[in-house]
């Protein structure tokens, strides 16, 4: 039985190398998943940051959207709100500047008349 004894032990160094070669490829596929895992992390790890600095843009957007409709609604109240009564004061003030201003264009007024006199205009 030699030959039977032949096959036995070349059957036992194939499986034994088929383990072997099986122990190795698993290691192997283990550290790739375990790699592949670990980048698929670092890639998860900066999308993360992205959005973060994202969502500070919105919300640094909506703060400035938030200020302008409150300065929108602030020009619209004092739009609607009627203008204050003049007072006495301020009347006679605004008819003194109009009499000053009045005063001040006599001499040119008078120098035109003058002239239009004197120059046949």
């Amino acid at each position: 039985m030699p030959i039977d004894d032949e096959r036995a032990a070349w059957l036992a160094g194939l499986r034994t190398a088929d383990r072997a070669v099986h122990q190795a490829l698993d290691g192997e596929v283990a550290a790739r998943e375990i790699s592949a895992l670990h980048e698929r992390i670092a890639a998860l790890q900066a999308q993360v940051a992205s959005l973060r600095g994202s969502v500070r843009v919105r919300d640094s957007l909506l703060d400035d959207h938030r200020v302008a409709i409150a300065e929108r609604d602030a020009r619209i109240d004092a739009l609607g709100t009627p203008p204050p009564v003049p007072t006495l004061k301020s009347l006679l003030r605004a008819r003194a500047v109009g009499v000053v201003r009045r005063v001040a264009r006599l001499p040119r007024r008078l120098v035109r008349s003058a002239g239009a006199l004197v120059g046949g205009r």
